[in-house]
């Protein structure tokens, strides 16, 4: 089932409603890496070549189009279409990708409870319906966030439509998530967040979240049980 996500429909609170988000594109399908490595790979074809290093602390979690229209800006190629091509090529690593153990295994046990569930994706919505169906959770939701204002994160503005989708209020939500920044932005809006972090962003700012780990950690039932003590 597909929302986009200026189709949202207002929030109405109720007592007993709880909600679980997860971020598809960087915590089920751990895609940090693969952004990465396309990126800089876009880059190294235009002869703008930049390392690791200054990707992650001159680029990750900035403003999407800002950013790359600084870096090209003495090529001939424009952002919209250098972003897009990044996009594209992000699509086709999702269709490819497999999910990340931990994380399926804490939705296999969290969303056949009574929360209400959405996946946060900015890939394309086929894909990313399918890899939910693949994974039999084909009741949860999607949103579809159109538009990433910042590389590879969401800011809480995603996070309360979707809590909008399923009709409850954001502080009734947990959300999952890898990037701080992400992380944060539903902090802000007092929702319960867990976030599982990978080795290239490890060194972020965590502070404020209820539950802090890794996507190579092996503890489904203690970080599923941690959600669902959220609930009651």
């Amino acid at each position: 089932m597909v929302e986009e996500e200026n189709t949202a429909v207002e929030a109405t609170k109720t007592k007993r409603a709880n909600g679980f988000i997860v971020d598809l594109d960087y915590s089920l399908m751990n895609l940090t890496e693969n952004l990465r490595t396309i990126y800089l790979k876009a880059l190294e074809d235009i002869d703008c070549a930049m390392s690791v290093e200054k990707f992650i602390s001159k680029v990750y979690g900035k403003k999407t189009y800002t950013v790359a229209e600084d870096l090209i800006k003495e090529t001939e190629t424009e952002a919209v279409d250098f972003v897009a091509d990044i996009e594209k090529t992000l699509d086709s690593e999702l269709a490819d990708a497999t999910p990340v153990k931990l994380v399926s295994s804490i939705c296999k046990k969290v969303i056949p409870t009574d929360m209400k569930c959405v996946f946060v994706t900015s890939r394309a919505v086929n894909i990313a319906q399918q890899v939910i169906e693949d994974l039999g959770m084909d009741e949860a939701l999607i949103l579809k966030a159109d538009k990433q204002d910042y590389l590879g994160t969401y800011d809480s503005d995603v996070w309360a439509k979707a809590a909008n989708m399923i009709h409850v209020s954001p502080r009734s939500c947990t959300v999952l998530t890898t990037p701080a920044d992400s992380a944060r932005s539903a902090v802000l809006l007092g929702m319960h967040t867990v976030a599982l972090t990978n080795s290239m962003l490890e060194y972020q700012d965590y502070s404020g979240v209820d539950y802090f780990g890794a996507l190579t950690d092996n503890n489904a039932d203690e970080i599923a049980k941690c959600i669902l003590s959220f609930a009651n």
